[in-house]
């Protein structure tokens, strides 16, 4: 914008502001344009405008939109009615009627609206032309207070001033600011009010808390408003707040005196109470508000009577409280000597029985005391707690109120509910004046409270020495010092266990016995070292060093208690004076015990290091090792460990460290056992359970750890693992397998061993491990651990892997090479020649139904049924024969292993493959057993059961060849696939009956479709693509009838139904499984294959089974190169892969999978680096606030092991 007018062109000037005076200047509420809270706000303390606007006739302001926005003549709207210009208002809304005539009512920022704005300041004359121009009178502002109330709340008077005729020179010119304004008159806002009334304001509206305008009136003492509005009719003249209080209880409560009275005058109700039962007077009492409460009594008595005043005073609010009592409380010695002129009851108590002497002993004002007895108060009064005012003063320290109430005759020795006295209360208090008030008034000092506890024990409890002193000095207190409690702990116990050092100090100068025992026979030394009081310690030790062997009833010395409650800083003093490190308990625990058992690794630290027993045993042959991995303490495990501790030392139970964590499930323990260089230790003991065919097997730590951690199972196997590079022949790899934990059959041996239990000494089978020599290799025993193989194979690894369903396992390394090793020393030789010997009967089964095919007269011309069948059928060959006799001796050598592997195996035998072997043998029984000559012509039956047979003899084949390498997995992969399909034949049989239907009542003619059967079986071939539409609606013979149109649009809903959408869902099932199948289709044939193993050893013969088992395999690496041939029969299991495996020498994954991976774990670490930040510092906040408490409340912590020393003198 562009302006030549005295080239003054943006900038701002600011007219001089009106002065408001408040209806009190005594309140200091003559603002200068101040906010309610007092401060100036920049864009409402004073109103702006452009040096181009001033400096020209007021009147010929214009264009003023093109200087402000819309916005901004809504908030100069807010500000010309707050300053009060009624001629820039005037012009404005002249200039800008219609826009403006809809916005008086607008809120600002504060929600305080124009009209708001003029009666706060007491701007009549705009708060007339807002009301004339349409402004609400009831607008609702800040908290829904209205105009009226605002007025009433803040106005005052006011010196209206009016600018001069012709005085719109720039504001540049030097003019005295008496020559611009003339002061007309001065407004009050009495007026102000009374112009809203006449608007029609709403005199008994109610803001946000249910103030009136008489209540805002009242709080700001506003006689002017509170006038008017008294005055109008329809007024309610004791409405209710919130809180139940009437105006007058406002008034009372902000010492409005005058406002008080005007009430009064209108018949304001003295009596009145509020939602706490409160009357005016109780709120002027409360606030010591003499000359309101003097007038309440006064016009009370003047308007009623003096009963009405006595009835006034002596009334109760809610607590039961007078305004005698409320007034003591309050401290007024006037509004006590008014109140009791009136008659006021002296002795009169609340709901908690506390009298109004008891309030004044509170006080500590011995003129409302003296003031009370001198009325008769009673001196011995006691509250629901028993309490006298004596009681209450010694509590506050009040001297000369307990010399006068005990001089007056109140008693000192009155108990409270808690068997206090006085004494007992000043003692706790520390308040060392009121001690000595009342020991010099002869009290009696041996009192003792409920639980049996002294005066002198009370200030040893409470850490007051000087008290203490004080009761130390006194010849009456000197036998407290050996008075003991309820629990015969004696002031020094009690000091000591709250870390009191100074009580402690003076306790033992004054000859307090230091091996003095409670009821759990600790002494204060045990007590400090319980808590970790420190400094305590060494104040005991230095008095008495022999108080360090002290024990209690669990014949625990001060070390045993310190490091069973972690108290490094106390163990580490009781050292340093000479604590017995090897000294044990009743449980035959020493200190390191302890301090295993609870994880205090510092403790343990420093007792390694001082020399104690690393491996002591106690009743149960427990060692610390075996406390620490059963109670879960990680750190504290690595330590022992790490200084020697043994894992090959079993408990009572035999359990060594590392099946204790196993039972207890500490994984934490677990693996740092496992990780220890020495861990094959752990591993050579084992467990005795019942198994579950009600034999004792050897659980040891390893089928422990497959059944609970499996993941860890892997770090184990690992370790079996040993690498070795030959550096004489480049390139050249091999690796030693150990399956010493692996293979165990041989490794144990059963023996009968004593057992301690209830009833007496009884023997028990257990199992010991064989003998280690000097290069760790083992001496197996002669026969395995148990004599039913079943059960040895039942609980091979193995077995629990596949039980347990961890088939990851099962592709470690280590697995696979025994997996191998034991393949290839008999596994595979049964294997191949039980597939050679199926093979042979395949052979033969084939050969024999091909031949009976060829010259069976089922098939040939009619023959005359009466001709001799000798004669008619073909020449028996002797091919026929030798195929004859060797189906006959295949099915039943079948028959006998089968029958064989029932016996053996049990219930388990039942299965699919072995039903399938059933199938077979009986069948070709059938076939070969059956002579054709009897078989009459029509009779084709026995063809169709040899269809059967051959179909499923060649299927049952892929029962063996899933476990072949390379081969198995495609048949492992169609079963799981045929699988899938056969969860979906049921919804695949709805549609195929659904259609088949509707084509049966259609194409009834139809020779496909004629009965139900034939249907089904032809919609489920159409299914595949064979539809032969032609045939269907365009039949040969033109007799046959031809199809309507619902029958092509039933066979074209048919055609996208079932071959498109169901063929295709099948199709996608299948490929959506073939990756999740080949994923787990090795895994399955491993778990195959260590199962056909394991089968297989336990049909050799036990010295075979022991020549070729072992503990320990060399695999090397092939260098030469396969042929076609063992590139085909090779997998997993081979050596080449095997070792591939334990050297990690896998194909390099693809650069775009790498940096995923990285990213994603960049992702991961950025958001633990973030959650720690977040911790440490919410850790902080909780440390500052915690030192924040202990500086308050001068609490002295028991460890400076914490981290921070928050010792506050």
């Amino acid at each position: 914008m562009e302006d030549d007018t005295n080239g003054h062109v943006g900038e701002e000037i600011e007219l001089p502001t009106c002065y408001v005076m408040g209806p009190d200047d005594v309140d200091g509420e003559a603002t200068q344009n101040d906010d309610e809270d007092g401060e100036q706000d920049e864009d409402e303390s004073t109103f702006r405008l452009s040096v181009d606007q001033v400096n020209v006739p007021l009147l010929e302001v214009t264009s003023i939109s093109s200087i402000v926005s819309r916005e901004q003549k809504y908030k100069s709207l807010h500000q010309i009615c707050r300053e009060g210009y009624i001629e820039i208002l005037e012009k404005f809304a002249t200039q800008y009627k219609e826009e403006l005539l809809n916005t008086f009512n607008n809120l600002d920022e504060k929600d305080v609206s124009p009209l708001h704005y003029a009666v706060r300041y007491t701007n009549i004359d705009i708060a007339q032309f807002l009301l004339d121009m349409g402004a609400n009178p009831n607008v609702q502002g800040p908290d829904k207070m209205t105009p009226l109330q605002y007025a009433a709340r803040y106005g005052g008077k006011k010196r209206s001033r009016h600018w001069k005729k012709g005085s719109y020179r720039s504001f540049d010119e030097e003019e005295d600011e008496a020559e611009m304004f003339e002061c007309e008159k001065v407004i009050n806002v009495g007026e102000t009010v009374a112009l809203l009334i006449n608007y029609y304001a709403d005199v008994n509206a109610q803001d946000r808390y249910n103030l009136t305008a008489l209540h805002h009136a009242a709080i700001r003492g506003n006689n002017d408003a509170a006038s008017v509005l008294l005055s109008t009719s329809g007024i309610e003249k004791e409405p209710r707040d919130l809180q139940g209080s009437t105006p007058l209880h406002l008034a009372s409560t902000y010492n409005r005196l005058d406002t008080v009275k005007l009430l009064l005058a209108n018949k304001a109700n003295p009596k009145c109470i509020d939602i706490d039962e409160r009357t005016p007077l109780h709120e002027a009492c409360q606030e010591g508000n003499v000359e309101v409460v003097n007038a309440i009594i006064s016009e009370s008595e003047a308007n009623f009577s003096t009963d009405f005043v006595k009835e006034l005073i002596q009334k109760k609010d809610g607590e039961g409280n007078t305004s005698l009592s409320i007034a003591v409380s309050s401290g007024s010695i006037k509004i006590v000597e008014l109140l009791l002129e009136y008659g006021a009851n002296v002795n009169s108590k609340n709901k908690h029985s506390v009298s109004v002497l008891h309030c004044a002993a509170r006080t500590g004002q011995i003129e409302s005391v003296e003031l009370l007895v001198e009325h008769s108060a009673e001196v011995n009064v006691v509250n629901s707690l028993i309490q006298t005012p004596v009681y209450i003063a010694a509590s506050n320290n009040n001297v000369k109120v307990i010399e006068y109430l005990v001089n007056n005759g109140c008693n000192p020795n009155i108990q409270d509910s808690n068997g206090f006295t006085p004494l007992h209360i000043a003692c706790k208090e520390g308040n060392v004046e009121a001690v000595e008030v009342l020991i010099a008034f002869k009290t009696n000092v041996d009192l003792l409270d409920y639980d049996d506890r002294s005066c002198l024990y009370i200030a040893a409890l409470y850490n007051k020495p000087e008290v203490l002193k004080a009761l130390l000095e006194n010849d009456k207190c000197n036998g407290l010092i050996s008075v003991n409690d309820l629990f015969d702990n004696l002031p020094l116990h009690v000091a000591s266990k709250e870390g009191n050092v100074e009580i402690v100090h003076l306790l033992i100068n004054a000859g307090s016995d230091i091996d003095k025992k409670n009821e759990d026979e600790m002494t204060a030394l045990h007590l400090a070292s319980l808590n970790g009081r420190v400094k305590v310690v060494e104040e005991i030790l230095k008095s008495d060093r022999c108080a360090i062997s002290d024990i209690d009833e669990d014949s625990n010395t001060a070390l045993h208690i310190a490091c069973t409650n972690r108290r490094f800083l106390v163990s580490k003093k009781l050292l340093e004076y000479g604590a017995d490190i090897q000294s044990r308990n009743v449980k035959k625990w020493t200190p390191l015990d302890c301090a295993a058992s609870v994880g205090a690794y510092k403790c343990v630290e420093l007792l390694l290091e001082s020399g104690a027993q690393i491996d002591p045993l106690d009743r149960s042959k427990t060692t610390p090792l075996h406390l620490a991995s059963e109670f879960g303490h990680e750190k504290t495990v690595r330590l022992l460990l790490s200084n020697g501790a043994s894992l090959k030392m079993e408990d009572a139970f035999g359990r060594n460290a590392l099946e204790i964590a196993l039972l207890k499930k500490n994984k934490s323990v677990v693996k740092a056992l496992i990780e220890y260089p020495d861990w094959k230790n752990a591993f050579r003991t084992c467990l005795t359970p019942l198994h579950k065919l009600r034999h004792k097997v050897p659980e040891t730590p390893l089928r422990l750890l497959i059944k609970t951690y499996p993941d860890l199972v892997e770090t184990v196997l690992d370790s079996c693992i040993t690498t070795v590079e030959n550096p004489e022949k480049c390139g050249e790899k091999k690796v030693i397998m150990n399956y010493e934990f692996l293979d165990d059959a041989y490794l144990w041996q059963p023996v009968e061993k004593e057992v301690k239990n209830v009833h007496g000494i009884t023997y028990d089978v257990v199992f010991e491990y064989c003998q280690v020599d000097e290069n760790a290799q083992c001496e197996p025993f002669l026969s395995t651990y148990h004599k039913n193989r079943r059960i040895v194979n039942q609980n091979h690894p193995f077995m629990i892997m596949a039980e347990e369903k961890n088939r990851d396992l099962l592709r470690h390394p280590l697995c696979l090479a025994l997996v191998r090793h034991k393949w290839r020393k008999f596994g595979r030789y049964v294997f191949y020649g039980r597939v050679f010997l199926y093979s042979l009967f395949l052979v033969f089964l084939t050969s024999y139904l091909l031949l009976e095919v060829k010259h069976s007269q089922c098939f040939g011309s009619d023959i005359d049924p009466k001709t001799d069948p000798n004669e008619l059928l073909p020449p028996q060959n002797m091919f026929k024969t030798f195929c004859h006799v060797g189906v006959l001796i295949g099915v039943i050598l079948n028959i006998l292993a089968e029958i064989t592997e029932i016996i053996r195996t049990g219930i388990r035998y039942f299965s699919f493959d072995n039903l399938m072997d059933w199938v077979v043998c009986i069948l070709s029984l059938y076939i070969i057993s059956v002579d054709t000559i009897f078989v009459p012509e029509k009779d084709c039956s026995r063809w169709d059961v040899a269809a059967i047979l051959i179909t499923l003899a060649w299927l049952n084949l892929l029962a063996d060849i899933r476990q072949l390498p390379y081969l198995g997995i495609y048949v492992i992969m169609f079963f799981d696939i045929l699988l899938t399909f056969i969860k979906f034949a049921l919804i695949f049989m709805v549609f195929v009956i659904a259609f088949g239907l509707g084509f049966h009542f259609l194409h009834t003619s139809h020779d496909p479709f004629q009965t139900p059967g034939d249907s089904f079986l032809k919609t489920t071939v159409m299914m595949i693509g064979e539809y032969e539409y032609v045939d269907i609606f365009f039949p040969g013979n033109e007799n046959d009838p031809k199809p309507g149109g619902m029958s092509k649009v039933f066979f074209g809903i048919f055609v996208v139904v079932m071959s498109l959408i169901v063929m295709n869902l099948l199709v996608g099932l299948a490929v959506e499984d073939i990756k999740a199948v080949q994923d787990q289709a090795v895994l399955k044939r491993l778990v195959m294959q260590a199962e056909l193993v394991l089968n297989v050893e336990r049909h050799l013969p036990n010295f075979l089974r022991r020549m070729l088992s072992t503990t320990q395999e060399e695999i090397r690496q092939k260098s030469t190169s396969e042929n076609c041939l063992s590139w085909l029969l090779s997998d997993i299991m081979s050596s080449s892969n095997i070792i591939r495996n334990v050297f990690e020498f896998d194909e390099e994954p693809d650069i775009s999978d790498i940096l995923t991976q990285q990213r994603q774990t960049q992702e991961k670490i950025s958001k633990i680096e973030k959650d720690i930040k977040t911790l440490s510092s919410a850790s902080e906040d909780i440390k500052n606030i915690l030192i924040a408490i202990v500086e308050h409340n001068e609490i002295i912590l028991p460890d400076e092991e914490y981290g921070f020393n928050t010792s506050v003198s």
